[in-house]
């Protein structure tokens, strides 16, 4: 029975990894590790990636200027792992202006790992520690500011050269469609809900009151284009939460939050 059982790794030479520039994908049968050089990434999957455990937790050299930030976006609790993702990436951006080039793969890899090493106890149960890298990789493809950068700013430069987002053809003001415009790009580029406030939204529209402002955001609520999914707090000084209902792409996907 001992010469049956099989070994700790399995390579598959024929199927490259396309997240380690064409390196054997690593797979493993399942069993339990308790080797201490290795640590299992992930708890209930067919097939496991095992990652050297001196190597996630820390951050290479070129990351490390940024650790308090990446630290800051490590869930706490359940159901905001894409959020807290996308504000990594918007890291991964900044790394990229900074040195002037593109991210490589692995370096790609490196900044998930560290990250994954810190979150994966909030992980589904369902999805393998790689379905989680390949979401972190669409979401780093889809984000286009850096973490430092407004993105208010940056999506109101964007709705003025954007066409009438959806639901707004029978809207005859353009200044509220302007106003879904805005809402829109912000939407596409927190990759989901968005934080607003009337007095954040009035730097960008200044001639226009702050109840004015709040009458139509409701306006365009009641139309169906956006929902306010959790009321702000001018007390607390916190910004209502809004989704923009009728744009298709991108989708945060519910299976990884």
């Amino acid at each position: 029975m001992k010469d049956q059982i099989p070994t700790l790794e399995k390579i598959s030479t024929d199927i490259p990894d396309p997240f380690e520039g064409g390196q054997p994908y690593v797979q493993v049968l399942p069993t339990t590790v308790k080797d201490g050089n290795f640590t299992q990434t992930h708890r209930h999957s067919d097939t496991q990636t095992l990652r050297h455990a001196d190597t996630q937790d820390v951050l290479p050299p070129l990351f490390s200027p940024y650790q308090a930030e990446i630290n800051r976006h490590i869930p706490t609790e359940p159901h905001n792992n894409n959020r807290c993702m996308f504000r990594v990436c918007q890291v991964l951006r900044t790394v990229e202006r900074e040195n002037k080039r593109k991210a490589k793969q692995h370096e790609v890899r490196q900044l998930f790992d560290y990250w994954a090493s810190k979150s994966q106890h909030l992980f589904r149960p369902e999805l393998t520690y790689e379905d989680y890298f390949a979401e972190f990789w669409r979401i780093f493809d889809a984000t286009t500011c850096c973490h430092d950068e407004s993105p208010l700013e940056i999506a109101f430069e964007n709705a003025k050269k954007a066409p009438p987002p959806p639901g707004t053809e029978n809207i005859e003001s353009e200044d509220i469609r302007q106003l879904a415009r805005f809402c829109l790009q912000i939407s596409l580029i927190t990759r989901g809900e968005f934080y607003l406030s009337c007095r954040d939204a009035a730097k960008y529209f200044p001639k226009v009151s702050y109840r004015t402002l709040a009458t139509r955001l409701g306006y365009l609520e009641r139309l169906g284009i956006i929902r306010r999914v959790k009321k702000g707090s001018l007390s607390e000084h916190k910004a209502s939460v809004y989704e923009y209902l009728t744009a298709g792409e991108p989708e945060e996907h519910p299976r990884f939050l």
